[in-house]
């Protein structure tokens, strides 16, 4: 994420548009990335429901 390293809402967002495209393994690592950077909570959801461990 070049434009927004630090960003976790550009993490999710990303994310998002992996799970549209059913690309279930990018999404949750930036799901991941987007918790680490302190979007526990506007994680937490998408990440039980489909990132399965």
């Amino acid at each position: 994420m070049s434009l927004f390293p630090g960003n976790s809402f550009a993490y999710k967002n990303r994310a998002l548009y992996y799970i549209k495209k059913n690309d279930l393994v990018n999404a949750c690592s930036d799901l991941n990335v987007a918790k680490e950077l302190g979007g526990y909570f506007i994680t937490k959801d998408l990440i039980e429901k489909y990132c399965k461990d």
